[in-house]
């Protein structure tokens, strides 16, 4: 079964407050989608497709659309907004266009219909898709309002169990608050951002465990362990 989290990354929002207060997003659940985020998700089926509601919290009329920023990798990337699916979209363009953005009136939400998905089916890849929401105006100029979002295509995103080279099993690599895993012998563990930063370190003993990373936010994480004996292997996880 594909799935599909949300990740929240750790930059900070580059626009004003003002802006910053005209609108809102939520995912499909109900999740707050924030200027920054990362969402990733292993699947390249429509089923398993982004889905998004803005909801406009000012007290004027908003015109929204979204530019597919950049793509590292190319590929089909399919957006649906403002009533229409734009299949494939293109780097440096606005869907929809932004002479006919989503109108969205004072108080309202989006309906849906809305979503975005890489359907790349000849060679899909891992790879990183960056899309920024913003404003315009009635002559469809750009006044900002920016929320940049990065959708990342991770085909290793999974639920089953993962045993390292080392002995050392996890039972999922999608976790909560605690990693739990058994291990064959003592080792160390440390846990990278997905910036290469280091967040925390914990000793491995042998035996089962439960490591508790509850302090650490919901992100894709880079687990390290490296043996007794200098035998190194990592593994990447998903803090819900």
């Amino acid at each position: 079964m594909k799935i599909k989290y949300l990740l929240f990354s750790v930059l900070i929002a580059a626009f004003s407050a003002n802006a910053q207060a005209q609108y809102s997003i939520v995912d499909g659940d109900g999740s707050p989608i924030n200027d920054g985020d990362i969402i990733a998700t292993n699947s390249n089926l429509e089923d398993d497709a982004v889905k998004f509601f803005v909801t406009n919290d000012s007290g004027a009329t908003i015109r929204s659309t979204i530019e597919y920023v950049s793509s590292d990798v190319g590929g089909n990337f399919q957006v649906c907004y403002g009533g229409q699916c734009y299949d494939p979209v293109e780097t440096g363009n606005s869907y929809p266009p932004t002479n006919i953005p989503q109108v969205i009136e004072p108080g309202a939400t989006t309906g849906q219909g809305n979503k975005m998905f890489y359907n790349e089916t000849v060679n899909p890849q891992l790879s990183n898709h960056v899309f920024r929401f913003y404003l315009v105006d009635e002559a469809g100029a750009d006044i900002g309002g920016d929320l940049t979002i990065t959708y990342r295509y991770d085909p290793d995103l999974g639920l089953d169990a993962v045993q390292s080279q080392l002995g050392i099993t996890l039972e999922s690599t999608v976790i909560e608050n605690t990693i739990s895993l058994s291990s064959q012998e003592d080792a160390t563990m440390e846990v990278f951002d997905i910036n290469g930063r280091l967040m925390q370190t914990n000793a491995i003993a042998v035996g089962s465990q439960n490591i508790d990373i509850s302090a650490l936010s919901s992100q894709l994480y880079i687990v390290s362990f490296e043996g007794v004996n200098g035998r190194t292997q990592s593994i990447k996880v998903l803090k819900k």
